[in-house]
C-alpha cells in the first residue's frame, strides 16, 4: 500500500491541491479508503473527508513536517496558491532555503505522512483479534442499568478500507458474576449475521464475528446495531478501549430503578488497567437533571480507553 499511496499523494500535490476542481477524479483508491470516501460521495464531501484525515494525521507529526504537507497539498491555513511551485517557494522562504530542498522536505513529510496512514488504516493485519481491513466511522452506545440487569446497545459505522470485506470481528468483556454463563446475552438487531467463537467465550468476555449482508469495497460503510444484555451489578464505569482506528463514540448510561451518581468523571485516553483506580486526577464531569450521563469523544487513540466513571455516594 505504500508505494500506492505516496504516488497517489505526489499525483494529489499538484497544481491547486485539495482546493483543485473535479478533486474526486484526483483522489486515488488507496486515499479514498484510508479516508472512508464512497463511491457515491459528491465532490463537496470528498473534499470534507479528506482534508479532514489529513488534518488529523498531520497533527501526529512534528510540528516542521506537518506544516510540509499542509503547505504541499494546499491546507495551510495562512497560504494558498494554485500553483505547487508558488508553495514550495513559499516553504523555501520559511526554511531559509532553494526551492528544490523545500521539495525534498515535502517528499520527507509525505513519506512519514504515508506511515502514520498505514499505521490508522491498519493497526493489525494478522492478530485474529483485530485484523486489518476496516475502520468504525462511528460508535454510539446506550448502556441501561436496570434493578440487576444491564442492556447496551451499540450502533456501529463501519468503512472498509479493503476491497472484499465480508466479516468483521466483535467482542465485549464485564465484570464475571456467578450466573455469567446464562446471564450474558449478546443479539445482533440488524446489519448482518452474528456468529459466535466458542474457543473465545467464557470469563467475563464475548467475541465472535458479524457477517456482512454482501461484500463491501474499499471506501464503502456499513452500519450494525448489536444488543448485550447481563444479569448482575456492574462496576462504576463504562468504557472502550479501541483496537483500531474509531472517528467517533458517543456514549449514554441511564439509570433506572437504581441510584444515580451523585459524582462523574471523563476517563480520556487512559491505559486500561488506570481505570479501576478511583484516585487519578480526571475531568469532572457534569451530570444531567434526570441522572443520565452523555459523553463524546472524537479521534481515539487505539490502544487506550475512554468512557466514564462515576460513584454513587459523596465518600
Amino acid at each position: 500500500m505504500g508505494d500506492e499511496l505516496r504516488a497517489e499523494l505526489a499525483r494529489l500535490r499538484t497544481g491547486a491541491g485539495l482546493r483543485a476542481a473535479r478533486l474526486g477524479d484526483r483522489v486515488g483508491p488507496r486515499l479514498r479508503a484510508a479516508c472512508g470516501v464512497a463511491p457515491a460521495d459528491g465532490e463537496a464531501v470528498i473534499r470534507a473527508k479528506v482534508s479532514e484525515c489529513i488534518r488529523r494525521w498531520c497533527s501526529r507529526l512534528a510540528p516542521d513536517d506537518a506544516g510540509a504537507v499542509l503547505l504541499a497539498l494546499n491546507l495551510d491555513p495562512d497560504y494558498s496558491s494554485r500553483f505547487f511551485q508558488a508553495r514550495m517557494d513559499h516553504l523555501g522562504q520559511q526554511i531559509d532555503r532553494e526551492r528544490r530542498t523545500a521539495v525534498r522536505r515535502v517528499d520527507d513529510a509525505l513519506q512519514l505522512l504515508v506511515e502514520r496512514i498505514e499505521a490508522s488504516a491498519s493497526p493489525s493485519t494478522t492478530s485474529r483479534f483485530a485484523p486489518g481491513g476496516w475502520f468504525f466511522d462511528a460508535l454510539r452506545s446506550r448502556l441501561v442499568l436496570d434493578d440487576h440487569r444491564l442492556e447496551l446497545t451499540e450502533n456501529r459505522v463501519v468503512t472498509a478500507t479493503v476491497d472484499g470485506l465480508d466479516r468483521i470481528t466483535v467482542g465485549w468483556s464485564t465484570e464475571r458474576t456467578p450466573e455469567y454463563d446464562s446471564a450474558f446475552t449478546v443479539e445482533l438487531l440488524g446489519g448482518g449475521e452474528l456468529v459466535p467463537d466458542p474457543a473465545r467465550i467464557g470469563d467475563g468476555a464475548w467475541a465472535g464475528e458479524v457477517v456482512l449482508p454482501r461484500p463491501l469495497a474499499a471506501g464503502e460503510s456499513h452500519e450494525y446495531t448489536t444488543r448485550v444484555s447481563q444479569a448482575g451489578t456492574m462496576e462504576p464505569y463504562y468504557i472502550v478501549t479501541p483496537f483500531r482506528r474509531t472517528d467517533l463514540f458517543a456514549m449514554t448510561v441511564v439509570f433506572r430503578s437504581v441510584p444515580h451518581p451523585v459524582r462523574a468523571w471523563r476517563v480520556a485516553g487512559e491505559p486500561a488497567r488506570f481505570v479501576d483506580d478511583p484516585t487519578p486526577a480526571r475531568e469532572p464531569f457534569e451530570i444531567d437533571p434526570s441522572g443520565e450521563l452523555s459523553a463524546r469523544f472524537e479521534q481515539l487513540d487505539i490502544g487506550l480507553s475512554y468512557g466514564l466513571r462515576w460513584a454513587l455516594s459523596g465518600g
